[in-house]
């Protein structure tokens, strides 16, 4: 890849507490195929897996998920001799299930492990 090379990613990415850490690279290898002018991509299931780091086989089924969360339409199931066609999404994420509950798909959810509670320290303005 080109240096340089960068994506515009919607925050959603980040907020969406349903996708694993596989789903959520092969989500952003995606964007970084995305032109400025175009949801539209079809990179092959190889090229996808170079910028993830992934398998072809963790990309294929990422994208399976991805299509059911809402991320992404797939188009053609791709192959060795022809890409399939995504269209980039952005679900709503007010009418997904809270945290900590499992999605009707079977997904894993993100690890709760790194949204610990901060004490009270009594120092700082308190926000309201």
């Amino acid at each position: 890849m080109q240096a340089g090379t960068f994506a515009l990613i919607p925050i959603e990415v980040n907020l969406d507490s349903r996708l694993t850490y596989e789903q959520t690279r092969v989500l952003v290898a995606l964007y970084s195929f995305r032109g400025k002018d175009t949801n539209t991509v079809w990179p092959s299931r190889q090229a996808i897996a170079e910028r993830a780091r992934l398998s072809a086989s963790k990309v294929s089924e990422a994208t399976r998920v991805l299509a059911s969360l809402g991320w992404l339409r797939k188009d053609g199931d791709g192959g060795r001799s022809m890409s399939a066609r995504y269209t980039l999404c952005v679900p709503d994420l007010q009418t997904v299930p809270e945290q900590g509950t499992v999605p009707e798909q079977g997904t894993k959810t993100v690890p709760e492990w790194g949204t610990k509670t901060v004490p009270y320290s009594g120092r700082g303005r308190e926000h309201t």
